[in-house]
């Protein structure tokens, strides 16, 4: 192998291991990636484009923050909101929002995983429902950091009226929203992992 014969000679090369195995996949040598038996095994690596988010969003929207909240305003239970990916080449998703005491979960399909889609189907519920229902129903909502949460303002507004709260969970901290995570454990029972949503 490659590792096998850099950890032997490592002394006499020129470039890392890593490089390697890029000139390799280059086709730089005679060697090629079908010389190496795990290389055509495993799936290539798919680099997630990367949306830059601006980060005040969260000022003021923190875990802590949500707790508080809770101590401020006892009796109310935070809606989950999550979303459940499809497959690789699916561009598709489902944005999920689950009520804590009333176990109960709905699902959107959105066209992207953005903020706007997002803000799209909050937009649509604040002006089917109306301010009193709307803010029955979601008096505050609890979120992880991902990209299509990344506009609060557009969900917790209503033509420049604030109807509702968003809170942030703390960074790889889902079971700080553990009843939308179970949910999604019932729902790939019914849509298993990788299937196409498009």
């Amino acid at each position: 192998s490659i590792h096998a014969i850099y950890v032997n000679h490592c002394e006499e090369m020129f470039c890392s291991e890593k490089t390697l195995y890029r000139y390799i996949h280059l086709q730089q040598w005679e060697a090629t990636d079908l010389d190496l038996p795990l290389k055509v095994k495993r799936k290539p690596f798919r680099k997630k484009t990367e949306h830059k988010v601006d980060k005040s969003c969260r000022i003021g929207r923190s875990y802590k923050d949500f707790l508080q909240w809770q101590e401020d305003n006892p009796g109310l239970s935070e809606v989950q909101i999550d979303t459940v990916e499809g497959s690789q080449d699916s561009v598709k998703v489902l944005l999920t929002l689950q009520w804590k005491k009333a176990g109960f979960m709905a699902a959107y399909l959105l066209d992207r995983q953005t903020a706007a889609q997002v803000n799209s189907v909050f937009r649509e519920l604040q002006r089917s429902l109306g301010k009193a229902p709307f803010q029955r129903l979601f008096p505050v909502l609890l979120t992880d950091r991902g990209t299509e949460f990344s506009a609060p303002v557009g969900i917790e507004c209503h033509r420049g009226e604030k109807w509702t709260s968003l809170f942030y969970c703390n960074p790889n901290q889902s079971q700080q929203k553990p009843n939308v995570e179970n949910e999604h454990r019932m729902l790939r029972k019914i849509i298993p992992k990788g299937r196409n949503f498009d």
